[in-house]
């Protein structure tokens, strides 16, 4: 294999030198000797090959050229204390071994490619020549030189090309790519194996005629594919490319191909052959179609989703300028987040696809019914003739969903509301006829008793003024124009001021007062309600520090602020900053709170009873599942809804529920606050009760803060002097 000089330098001092028995003068074999070693030690000094020297009996190297150390990367005093089987890949070591030494017994040289470990873990491939070059007096070897000679590269070539031999071949059979050549004066072919199986013909070797070939294409492609062959040899165009449709021989099914031919012309301009490829593209198209599909298609219930409404909305809204008028009709499921809270989002889902089918029951093949995002769907009622129409559709829809749901085995109520906008009435575009039947939806959803309504353009106005009511309120957030007002909270026993509850009031500079159930649910939907809560909780705190001792304070807490998850941080860092003892803080945290998720609102309120403020449960028997909160919830007290103190004085129900709560809350530890006590005679009612605390109008309205000395002063003296006083 090594031809060069090198070589031939090895091969002339390998062995034993020629007649060397024969020479009978000390001094002629000391000549020799001498001479081999001079090539030898030519031999070594040359850098176009590595050249180590092995003692055979040791095994040990003796002697390494430059160039070999520079392959190894190993400087030459750590390799004279090694052996070559010290830097054979550790996988070859032992067939190397037995190979070498085989070799050496038989012929006296060996040639292979070895795997080297580098000192870095890397490997180096190498093209091994080795020979003896000196043997003892009996024969036997002492030394042998190795030439080496670097071939990684081209290993790694050879890899990367049987690599890329092996992908050609596997595209060829996963990919489905098949080849033809064809004879363009006789218009025969022939197929690849992959191509006749792609055609679904019989796995034979032959030429394929023209109309055999044709034969395959669907009738409604073989036009076009005969013009643009035609087409780009009368042009004489290098290439063509084009897709087309088969039905294969075989087994009757449809496939769509890519087809790539390249032409051959000959001196005169005539086409001769062609060289092609035949790619099956089926799966490719079948996944464009479903992306496509998914594009425009909601993946839980099948409806199309926004992107497809729109599309269908522009098209109807183009309709309609030409006189073809229509229906939008938003609708929004009443108590979805309910069902989400209490029973899991899986079955949110299942009761989604359950509503999905039931609108597709009340709607016409014509009709686009869409799901926009979470429980809202919107509706493009098509040929409506007279708004009467669409009314008899929402009414159908909303009676529809008040009919129960299954889940879990319960019978749930959730109920729809219906927005309705009739185009082009009451709107030219579509994004105007969209946030129309949106604006009837909302009225529709704030209504007290939910159903349906039409667009009026004086929802516009309304909608207007809400928005310039957020921008208001949040200019009010950055000047600190919010006003803490405080309700005293007395003692039933002494009428004393226990504590007082804060609540947030807005002086509005043109407006006025603006009623807390109007800006406060506002908070809550464009997130207001965090940079609000936060500034009534440390402005109530350190209020409260003015006040003496033990007197505390209530803070309503929303239940967007409990399900953020950090509501203890915020608490810790007002107390911090006012100095305000913990269990002189009171937080009222509402049922719905609860709701939203029970396990993250239990871990949240267990964190709030380690900073050792005090938890009521607001508006106690207004929900639906109070008494299990009070087992599972660690509250103590309860404030008892307005909503039965009205009428405690004057009906026997509701003063034996109050009764009730009063004396559940006392076996369970926890003390009662009635809210709403606005008569004597009320107050008279729940003061045998056995209630902690009362709160109402009858003692005082909420009052600004400089106030709270006087009432801490008003209700300092015995119950005869209190009521005097006012």
């Amino acid at each position: 294999m090594f031809e060069s000089g090198i070589a031939a330098t090895l091969r002339a001092i390998g062995g034993r030198v020629p007649g060397l028995g024969l020479l009978k003068s000390r001094r002629r074999v000391a000549d020799a000797l001498a001479e081999q070693d001079a090539a030898l030690a030519a031999l070594f000094e040359t850098g176009t090959a590595g050249i180590c020297e092995v003692d055979m009996r040791s095994q040990r190297f003796v002697r390494v050229n430059r160039r070999f150390c520079e392959i190894l990367k190993r400087d030459a005093a750590s390799l004279m204390t090694m052996t070559p089987r010290d830097i054979v890949h550790p996988d070859d070591r032992v067939a190397i071994e037995v190979e070498v030494a085989k070799a050496m017994e038989v012929s006296g040289k060996w040639e292979a490619e070895v795997r080297y470990i580098l000192p870095d873990g890397d490997i180096v491939w190498a093209r091994v020549g080795a020979s003896i070059w000196r043997r003892d007096e009996n024969g036997a070897p002492l030394r042998r030189i190795s030439v080496v000679q670097d071939i990684t590269e081209s290993v790694k070539v050879k890899e990367r090309l049987i690599q890329s031999e092996e992908l050609l071949r596997l595209g060829h059979r996963v990919g489905r790519i098949g080849s033809f050549v064809r004879d363009l004066r006789t218009g025969e072919l022939e197929c690849s194996p992959e191509c006749r199986h792609i055609f679904g013909l019989a796995p034979v070797e032959g030429k394929i005629s023209r109309a055999a070939w044709m034969a395959g294409f669907l009738p409604e492609d073989q036009a076009g594919l005969v013009e643009a062959i035609e087409a780009a040899l009368k042009r004489r165009d290098p290439e063509i490319a084009c897709e087309c449709r088969i039905r294969r021989r075989s087994d009757g099914s449809f496939r769509h191909l890519e087809m790539r031919a390249r032409y051959f012309y000959d001196e005169a301009g005539r086409a001769t052959r062609s060289v092609g490829v035949v790619i099956d593209i089926t799966e490719r198209k079948e996944a464009e179609e479903r992306f496509a599909y998914a594009a425009r298609h909601d993946a839980l219930t099948g409806l199309p989703n926004r992107t497809l409404f729109h599309e269908r909305l522009n098209e109807a809204t183009e309709r309609a300028q030409q006189g073809e008028a229509f229906a939008i009709l938003c609708l929004d499921l009443d108590r979805f987040k309910d069902v989400n809270d209490t029973f899991g989002h899986p079955e949110g889902d299942r009761l989604l696809i359950e509503a999905a089918a039931r609108l597709r029951l009340e709607l016409r093949a014509q009709d686009t019914l869409a799901r926009l995002g979470g429980d809202e769907f919107a509706i493009i009622q098509t040929g409506v003739i007279d708004p009467e129409d669409a009314a008899r559709l929402a009414r159908r829809l909303v009676e529809r969903f008040a009919e129960p749901f299954a889940i879990k085995g319960q019978s749930v109520l959730v109920g729809a509301s219906v927005g309705v906008a009739m185009a082009p009435r009451d709107g030219a575009r579509a994004e105007d006829l969209l946030i129309a039947a949106d604006l009837a939806l909302y009225r529709a959803k704030a209504q007290t008793t939910r159903g349906w309504r039409f667009f009026d353009p004086q929802m516009n106005e309304e909608a207007r003024e809400r928005r310039e009511l957020e921008q208001d309120l949040r200019r009010a957030l950055e000047n600190d124009e919010i006003e803490v007002f405080y309700q005293p909270v007395l003692d039933v026993a002494t009428l004393r001021v226990s504590r007082f509850e804060a609540l947030a009031r807005w002086r509005h500079p043109q407006r006025g007062f603006v009623p807390p159930d109007q800006f406060i649910p506002l908070c809550e939907e464009i997130g207001l309600i965090f940079p609000l809560g936060e500034r009534v909780l440390s402005r109530a705190c350190a209020d409260a520090m003015t006040w003496p001792a033990p007197i505390g304070v209530c803070v309503n807490i929303s239940a967007v602020q409990v399900s953020a998850g950090n509501l203890d941080q915020i608490v810790a860092a007002a107390l911090a900053a006012s100095g305000l003892a913990a269990e002189r803080l009171e937080l009222e945290i509402t049922e719905t709170a609860l709701l939203r998720d029970s396990e993250a609102t239990l871990s949240v309120l267990h964190k709030l009873k380690a900073l050792g403020v005090r938890l009521a449960m607001d508006d106690f028997g207004a929900g639906h599942s109070s008494l299990g909160y009070l087992q599972k919830f660690p509250f103590d007290k309860v404030k008892i809804d307005r909503a039965f103190t009205q009428t405690v004085d004057q009906s026997p129900k509701s003063a034996a529920i109050v009764r009730a709560i009063v004396n559940l809350c006392a076996a369970l530890g926890m003390t009662t606050t009635i809210e709403g006590v606005e008569t004597e005679a009320q107050f008279q009612v729940v003061a045998k009760m056995g209630g902690q605390n009362v709160q109402g109008y009858l003692f005082s309205r909420p009052q600004p803060a400089e106030r709270a000395p006087a009432l801490i002063a008003q209700f300092g003296g015995s119950p005869e002097e209190q009521r005097a006083a006012e």
